[in-house]
């Protein structure tokens, strides 16, 4: 019960808004693959693990102990962001070639396996 009286507001809104942004991220995701004409279900973002991992960061965000779980994670996707686009461009710059539709599917698929398997690995160890 303790740590059922000791969800916030603050906590639930971050869920929420987790909850909103992946639901964006994923949305710009199926738009993208349904553009190429690739099949869904055959793409790994498609599968339960996803998911879980989804429900499982949201979970974690309630029932965080310390504020602030939001704007760190919110810093650390920035970074990840930063880091991906300096990929590609090097990657384009050594390979001398422009980055179509398939690759920028493919980087933002690469992105999102991150963000959403590593989401809840960090709020659980910030739990700790």
């Amino acid at each position: 019960m303790e740590s059922l009286s000791n969800i916030r507001r603050e906590k639930v809104l971050a869920a929420f808004i987790f909850s909103l942004t992946a639901w964006a991220l994923l949305y710009l995701w199926l738009y993208l693959v349904h553009t190429i004409d690739e099949k869904v279900a055959s793409t790994t973002l498609s599968s339960p693990l996803v998911h879980a991992s989804i429900t499982s960061a949201v979970l974690a965000f309630i029932f965080q102990k310390k504020p602030g779980a939001l704007r760190e994670l919110a810093i650390i996707v920035f970074w990840l962001v930063l880091i991906f686009i300096y990929s590609i461009i090097v990657f384009n710059i050594l390979l001398n070639t422009v980055p179509g539709i398939y690759d920028i599917v493919f980087y933002y698929e690469c992105f999102l396996l991150i963000v959403f398997c590593g989401s809840p690995v960090y709020l659980l160890m910030r739990m700790i």
